[in-house]
């Protein structure tokens, strides 16, 4: 059959209900796929993008501070990422993804 996960994304408005780790909200795979060093190190592995935005440091649900080498290279990767993100009063919602690139709310 269809995929019909493959037409929809989640728009992300305020962030409450989308988990930063967990949902494909920034990238296809998801956060924690693309650095999973920094996945091992989360203590909150389901917390909101809202949440996670709150720690202007990014780091203080860690177990530790990222290491020197691959943990630190993902973690400054992950903080170029999601730097230009800003949080919207609008709630989360989900889109269908339209042939022409445009959107259609649900």
């Amino acid at each position: 059959g269809t995929n019909l996960h493959a037409f929809v994304k989640k728009k992300v408005g305020d962030e409450e209900q989308t988990l930063f780790w967990e949902d494909s909200w920034l990238s296809d795979p998801t956060l924690k796929n693309i650095f999973p060093r920094l996945y091992a190190l989360e203590i909150n592995k389901h917390a909101s993008v809202a949440s996670k935005f709150r720690d202007t440091l990014m780091s203080a649900s860690f177990r530790r501070v990222p290491r020197r080498g691959l943990e630190e290279d993902q973690f400054q990767l992950l903080i170029d990422k999601v730097a230009p993100v800003i949080l919207s009063s609008i709630k989360d919602r989900w889109v269908w993804i339209l042939d022409s690139g445009d959107e259609l709310s649900l």
